[in-house]
């Protein structure tokens, strides 16, 4: 994952994306996961791959405009969900309120 994250970094710096704000690179994010959700309501899997992955390089771009780490960012978040309680419904987990 850390060797794909540099490739998309470079890309990004190659192509002068990476100078941007992150404003509009969120706005370009938000277009891939509709993007994501078409193809997932067409059921169409090999579409669902190409945008997922999309949606991906965008969150990359976005935090390297940023200036934050994605791998760091997702320790974080994942440090928060692992102490979470709560309960699954039809595939949706529903924390419990403290």
């Amino acid at each position: 994952m850390n060797e794909l994250i540099g490739l998309v970094e470079q890309w990004a710096e190659r192509k002068g994306i990476h100078e941007g704000d992150g404003k509009t690179q969120t706005l370009k994010m938000m277009a891939e996961v509709g993007e994501f959700a078409d193809e997932l309501a067409k059921g169409n899997r090999d579409g669902m791959v190409e945008e997922l992955g999309d949606v991906l390089v965008t969150i990359i771009v976005t935090a390297q405009q940023l200036g934050f780490d994605p791998e760091y960012a997702l320790r974080v978040a994942y440090d928060k969900i692992s102490k979470r309680k709560g309960t699954t419904v039809n595939g949706v987990f529903i924390k419990e309120e403290a």
